[in-house]
């Protein structure tokens, strides 16, 4: 299949500037996690070497139809509103959302949030999601900076939120590894996450579409989400 790409031989890839527990981050100067490994994946059926740029997830989509880059790899759940100014390959994994406390909190469900505050990531389907579902809460915004991630788990220590949103990934990864958080509650959206790609470039879309199918099909992207998220079950 003929498709084009930025730098030939490249798929130039972009990743947002805040780390993302288990989907994809930084160890060191790597980047690891399902997302990455996934993509890793896909360039080399594809005969490609993929090339990481960092951008703020708020340029994603204004970005695309430049020459910065090929395509948004970052936790991009799909939704009509972004379908209409960008492509989505197939999804490669669906995740569900959850909310995030403090180990000794007394919120265990939805309705115990009434009259508190839930922090959520800025620019997001997770802050939208908050404010339409936790209406009797008061849904405070961070922005998505390099340290997004520890500042908002040092609001939630110091009591400045009284709990957080995030897919249940990162959150169940959280709480594994710091005994001070646990998971209070999973919200099951099912968000399918997709790889973002320019309207102008349908062919690297399909081939793109291809080699997921393919790892779907011989069990390898279910592989890679059992080795980064053992404790979360794969849906697609």
């Amino acid at each position: 299949m003929n498709f084009n790409t930025i730098q030939s031989g490249k798929l130039t890839i972009a990743v947002g500037n805040y780390d993302c527990p288990m989907l994809n981050y930084l160890e060191g100067n790597t980047r690891r996690g399902y997302e990455i490994e996934t993509a890793e994946a896909v360039c080399k059926l594809l005969h490609l070497e993929p090339v990481w740029v960092t951008v703020p997830p708020a340029d994603f989509y204004t970005n695309l139809n430049t020459d910065r880059y090929d395509v948004v790899w970052f936790i991009q759940t799909i939704t009509a509103e972004r379908q209409a100014i960008a492509h989505f390959s197939r999804p490669y994994c669906a995740i569900n959302d959850a909310i995030l406390v403090m180990k000794d909190s007394a919120i265990h469900a939805e309705t115990d949030l009434a009259g508190l505050q839930v922090g959520a990531l800025t620019n997001t389907t997770l802050l939208a999601l908050a404010k339409k579902k936790f209406a009797n809460a008061k849904v405070i915004a961070f922005p998505g900076s390099d340290n997004a991630l520890s500042e908002m788990l040092d609001a939630l220590r110091t009591g400045k939120v009284d709990a957080l949103i995030d897919d249940e990934p990162i959150l169940m990864g959280i709480a594994n590894d710091i005994p001070d958080f646990r998971v209070a509650f999973t919200i099951p959206t099912q968000a399918p996450f997709g790889v973002v790609v320019s309207q102008r470039n349908a062919a690297l879309l399909a081939a793109i579409n291809n080699a997921l199918n393919a790892m779907l099909a011989n069990g390898s992207l279910e592989k890679l989400w059992r080795r980064y998220v053992p404790f979360v079950p794969f849906l697609l």
